[in-house]
């Protein structure tokens, strides 16, 4: 089982979805990926669920980045919501079709939260 990466942010992309063809990971194969998937997202739903469904077909590690950490922060906590905004995240919720507020965040998919909390901070075989 060869292990694969990709890169950040770009999972959704049409770049991305010839990378995966290109590279034609099997159902074994271990698949990692770099954060950063909310990274000035205007398509973080789309990479989102992109690598949901990844994940329900092979084995997926996904890392964490510091724009992911900030989205997750930014639920609980108004000063990391405006810093996430700063960085990018109003591009991120545009891409949900959202208004550009805290309580916003709400609306956003349960899956989409629990992938984000279950990426991993490093990874090491």
């Amino acid at each position: 089982m060869p292990a694969r990466s990709a890169d950040d942010q770009k999972i959704a992309s049409k770049q991305a979805c010839r990378q995966l063809a290109l590279v034609q990971p099997r159902s074994d194969d271990t698949l990692i990926t770099l954060g950063d998937y909310v990274d000035r997202g205007g398509s973080t739903a789309q990479v989102l669920d992109r690598l949901l469904s990844l994940a329900n077909d092979h084995r997926l590690i996904a890392l964490r980045g510091n724009h992911d950490l900030l989205m997750l922060a930014a639920r609980t906590n108004h000063s990391a919501f405006e810093k996430w905004i700063e960085m990018g995240g109003d591009t991120a919720m545009a891409s949900y079709g959202l208004p550009v507020n805290q309580a916003s965040l709400n609306s956003i998919a349960a899956e989409h939260w629990n992938f984000l909390e279950q990426t991993l901070p490093f990874y090491d075989e």
